[in-house]
């Protein structure tokens, strides 16, 4: 693929714009000089897989996906709650990705609403897993190799 001459230019911005299910990026003009967009796309009976966080890794593109509220779309399928976290080249292959597309949960290689990613120099992915309600470091293996989880709640009551 031939990519445009501003792609990854320095003052373009990344954009991820969950509710068309892509990312952008975008010259200082405003001109879009690059895109992605899920191919699991709307409409359905494909599920939408929205895109909340987006970064820049090398000439790659790391995100973090959550879908969106399957009540904001009205024929979208429940499934639209699902998470994942991918890597894709400058032509938009996936080349790798943490969390199973239509599998939420907080096992191995799955997450729950993960609102944000960032790689690290050492070549792993920090990611926020909200609904998960915990911040885990993966590396390409696809191992968490640290984690911080919300400790438990627990509420107290008063016997008096």
């Amino acid at each position: 693929m031939v990519l445009p001459a501003k792609f990854n230019h320095p003052g373009n911005i990344l954009i991820a714009d969950q509710f068309n299910n892509r990312v952008i990026e975008a010259d200082k003009n405003g001109n879009i000089v690059w895109s992605w967009v899920s191919v699991h796309g709307f409409p359905p009976p494909i599920p939408y897989w929205g895109v909340n966080d987006a970064e820049r890794v090398g000439r790659d593109t790391l995100m973090a996906g959550t879908g969106i509220p399957a009540a904001s779309i009205p024929t979208a399928r429940p499934v639209a709650w699902t998470g994942r976290v991918i890597l894709v080249d400058p032509s938009g292959n996936i080349i790798w990705q943490y969390g199973q597309f239509g599998v939420n949960g907080s096992g191995a290689d799955q997450l729950n609403a993960p609102v944000q990613a960032t790689w690290a120099p050492d070549q792993t992915v920090y990611i926020t897993d909200q609904a998960n309600q915990r911040v885990i470091q993966v590396d390409m293996n696809q191992n968490i190799v640290w984690q911080y989880e919300r400790p438990a709640f627990r509420a107290t009551v008063s016997t008096s």
